[in-house]
């Protein structure tokens, strides 16, 4: 069209005065399209450290903007509303992070079950709103306690699988000795200097993770695993203890003064 931003001197004041109505809209919008995605959705697909901090941005950009439009009737009201609901909202997440956890197994259904009275193990599409029938809020302090006891040995849980899979693409190398041919197959152990540090690195992690009151879940395999790295650091002792003294032996007892 042939015009320029600096031919309208007034759009960048227009955009600013724009902007606090942008926010107010369309934090409303999104507040009450996800927040009936939380409520009425299957929880076990929600995470509950996300819906919290979009919980958070959501209440903080409201309550500046209850501010912005405080002598504003109408968009003050909507901020104040929206903010009412985000507070009210606000009052469930203790339970969505409790019962929200990827650590949870049947265990700690059956826990909090015993707890609260009655079965509350939740159906695969059971709802956040159906478990806040159930009453969770009288019961919160000890339900907690079995959440982050879940949470932890899910960390716990997780840790071990990581240890487990680091070894999956881990080698030995071995290397001709001198200038042996191929066809008698003489080979020395290479550098294990990686393999030695994953080694150490992962014994120390066992030994703390079988400390942990939390490990009880894993104990047998946590046991299991920490035997094998152990198990692992002797052979490669012996290996190289073994390979060392041949090393200086060979030369000796290969020489020509010794085999004539």
């Amino acid at each position: 069209l042939g015009w320029e931003a600096s031919s309208f001197p007034q759009l960048p004041q227009m955009f600013k005065t724009k902007e606090p109505y942008d926010k107010l809209w369309k934090t409303a919008l999104s507040f009450h399209q996800s927040s009936d995605e939380w409520l009425n959705g299957p929880f076990s697909a929600l995470n509950a450290e996300d819906i919290e901090n979009d919980v958070g941005d959501m209440w903080r950009t409201m309550y500046k903007l209850t501010k912005t439009f405080s002598d504003q009737p109408g968009p003050r009201n909507v901020a104040d509303r929206t903010k009412g609901k985000i507070d009210k909202f606000k009052q469930h997440l203790p339970v969505l992070t409790t019962i929200c956890n990827p650590g949870i197994r049947q265990r700690h259904w059956d826990s909090m079950s015993d707890i609260v009275g009655f079965d509350i193990t939740p159906p695969d599409d059971a709802s956040l709103i159906s478990m806040l029938e159930y009453g969770l809020n009288k019961h919160l302090p000890k339900l907690e306690e079995i959440g982050a006891a879940a949470a932890k040995e899910y960390s716990l849980e997780k840790a071990m699988e990581k240890m487990k899979f680091e070894w999956q693409d881990m080698k030995f190398e071995f290397v001709p000795y001198r200038d042996t041919p191929e066809y008698i197959g003489v080979y020395i152990l290479s550098s294990v200097d990686d393999i030695q540090v994953l080694l150490d690195d992962h014994i120390v992690k066992a030994q703390t993770m079988r400390g942990s009151p939390y490990i009880k879940p894993f104990e047998v395999e946590m046991k299991e695993w920490e035997e094998k790295l152990v198990s692992m650091q002797d052979i490669i002792d012996s290996w190289l203890k073994c390979q060392a003294t041949w090393l200086y032996l060979e030369p000796i007892f290969s020489s020509e003064d010794i085999t004539a």
